[in-house]
């Protein structure tokens, strides 16, 4: 076993537990390869899609505007809602509740002040926005089933019980959004979309649902 990463998987045993699950799926490098099972690792993503899948239902529920799944789910509609309603997804602009709701729903600590939820959800994000361009690079289909099932997991879409081309084409569309060149699109309407499209299929998957 590889103690490089057996003393700080101890730390974060016993100083976090309950954020274990979240790190095996999102930092993989710092848990010892033997602890993790392909099984744990898919009853652990479980758990995840459940807890976005009741974070979604509520923020469908609350919303009253015109941000709804169908124009969320269309490429022209998207634009014209980061183009109307951009300036409110400003971090700035978000209050520390719904901030704290991006981070956890984005498989990240919601815990702290405001400033400290800003900087970790800018910082997860910026990262994304680099992997999207290197996705981009080499191509959506150049990726392995398990890099897709990553990928779309890492950007809070689902990636369970879907197949390849739904994760293709999931991926596909947040990154014709991510890196947009209609309309700049802010890293926290990203997140807010996928709350309201965790659920969308393609119909390749409909006897899936």
């Amino acid at each position: 076993m590889n103690l490089k990463r057996l003393i700080p998987f101890g730390l974060v045993f016993i100083l976090a537990t309950e954020y274990i699950p979240l790190i095996i799926i999102f930092a993989p490098q710092l848990i010892p390869t033997t602890c993790v099972t392909p099984s744990q690792l898919e009853g652990l993503r479980k758990k995840t899609h459940e807890k976005r899948s009741a974070m979604t239902e509520k923020l469908i529920r609350l919303n009253r505007r015109e941000i709804n799944k169908e124009a969320l789910a269309n490429y022209n509609s998207f634009i014209t809602i980061a183009k109307k309603y951009g300036e409110g997804f400003d971090y700035s602009m978000i209050d520390h509740q719904h901030l704290a709701s991006f981070c956890r729903f984005m498989g990240l600590n919601g815990f702290g002040p405001k400033f400290l939820l800003t900087k970790r959800l800018d910082k997860y994000m910026r990262y994304i926005k680099e992997d999207d361009l290197l996705i981009q690079k080499d191509g959506v289909d150049s990726l392995t089933f398990a890099e897709l099932q990553l990928a779309n997991e890492e950007r809070g879409m689902r990636s369970l019980e879907v197949s390849k081309e739904h994760l293709e084409k999931s991926l596909a569309y947040w990154l014709k959004l991510s890196l947009s060149k209609d309309a700049t699109v802010p890293p926290a309407l990203m997140v807010f979309s996928r709350m309201f499209l965790l659920h969308s299929t393609f119909k390749s998957d409909a006897g899936k649902k």
